[in-house]
């Protein structure tokens, strides 16, 4: 489900929620930011080590330095979203941050019960 647009409103006068791209420093993760970006969606990149070569990329409003594969990764990702003024997809880009997510997510999930 989109953005809530009422009756009149453009396409330049929607919102669009930020997309946070983990793993911006392997090619996958910047060909998603760079493609993202070109139409127009704002892009944060998560990345390991942000001298990367694909950090040098200028689609992303910022980029965050964390361990994209190891439990580091959930508490960045709640911190960067204690600053967004809306709720943001999140794109893992590598197989280790996929699963890095879903053992954070399983660790909340037994501390929520």
């Amino acid at each position: 489900m989109g953005p809530a647009v009422s009756k009149g409103t453009t396409l330049n006068q929607i919102r669009l929620p930020p997309v946070v791209v983990v793993g911006l420093d392997c090619i996958t993760g910047l060909q998603a930011a760079r493609t993202l970006a070109r139409h127009g969606v704002p892009v944060i990149g998560i990345a390991s080590d942000v001298r990367h070569y694909c950090c040098r990329t200028r689609v992303c409003e910022r980029i965050v330095e964390a361990e994209t594969t190891s439990g580091e990764l959930i508490p960045a990702l709640e911190a960067l979203a204690s600053t967004l003024d809306q709720k943001a997809v999140l794109l893992p880009c590598t197989d280790l941050s996929v699963l890095a997510i879903s053992r954070g997510r399983a660790n909340n999930a037994e501390c929520e019960k």
